[in-house]
């Protein structure tokens, strides 16, 4: 039983980083047409 519950553990740890990375990158696209000027402030925030 618990190596059933372990094993899928690390998988789903794995992927929900990458749906939100691809998530962010889709939303960042649809505000970047929307309003560039708050997509980069954003960014300048993160990076800057």
């Amino acid at each position: 039983m618990n190596i059933n519950f372990k094993e899928p553990a690390p998988v789903k740890d794995k992927a929900n980083p990458l749906v939100y990375i691809i998530g962010f990158i889709l939303i960042a696209g649809t505000a970047s047409q929307r309003s560039e000027s708050k997509l980069n402030e954003a960014f300048t925030g993160v990076y800057g």
